[in-house]
Order: structure tokens, then C-alpha cells, then sequence
């Protein structure tokens, strides 16, 4: 993980985009799940979970997913802002502690977690 951070620090400095740049980058990187749902076989699974009497066009749906949407746009533009403007140890210690918390605070809360191997590897 630390070696990710100091790598995209470097990236995030040398790549030449401001930070909307490297917002929108990211995003339509990320419009490429759908290709790796296709190739890994997702879409029956996902297909057989749904009914079809489910409301894809409902209010009750597209307003959670409008809100996660935006969302994510903003903590990317923040996380880009944020990496460009302090050093890369600045940016890696509070993401690095935020992650154990966040593992440590799962395994307090629920009883039904990964292994202590997956845990150790996700770390």
C-alpha cells in the first residue's frame, strides 16, 4: 500500500493533467467493469439474483445510485487535490492508519468477516 501511494504521488506529479484530468481519467477507467463482468461470467449471477418485477427506473433506485455517483466524483477530485498539494508521506500515513482503523473497527463490529489470511493479504 505504501508502495502504491509513493508510486501514484509520482504519477500524480509527473503525468501532466490537472486534477479534473486525473478525476475523469479514473472515471472512465472505471467504466471498464462491465467488460471484466462480461469476461468473468458476473452477468448470469447478477441476472439470476434480480426479479423481473424489480423497478430499475424508480426513484427509490436511481436516487441512491445518482448520490453514490456523485460521491465518488467528489472523493476522487478531493483524493487527487489532496495528493497533488502534500508530500507523499502526507497522503500514505493518514491513508494507511484509516485502513487498519476501518479493519479492526469490522472485526469488533461483525461476527462475520474474512480470515485472518485475506485480512493479512488485504492489509
Amino acid at each position: 500500500m505504501v508502495i502504491d501511494f509513493v508510486y501514484n504521488k509520482r504519477v500524480v506529479m509527473t503525468i501532466g493533467l490537472n486534477t479534473w484530468g486525473l478525476v475523469l481519467y479514473n472515471t472512465l477507467e472505471a467504466l471498464l467493469f462491465p467488460l471484466e463482468l462480461l469476461i468473468m461470467g458476473e452477468f448470469k449471477k447478477i441476472k439470476h439474483g434480480i426479479s423481473d418485477e424489480s423497478d430499475w427506473h424508480s426513484f427509490a433506485v436511481v436516487l441512491p445510485v445518482g448520490l453514490s455517483c456523485w460521491f465518488g466524483l467528489a472523493i476522487s477530485f478531493f483524493g487527487f487535490s489532496r495528493r497533488r498539494a502534500i508530500s507523499a508521506t502526507g497522503y500514505t500515513v493518514p491513508g494507511v492508519v484509516s485502513k487498519l482503523l476501518t479493519v479492526v473497527i469490522n472485526l469488533v463490529i461483525w461476527d462475520k468477516h474474512s480470515t485472518f489470511i485475506y485480512i493479512y493479504i488485504y492489509i
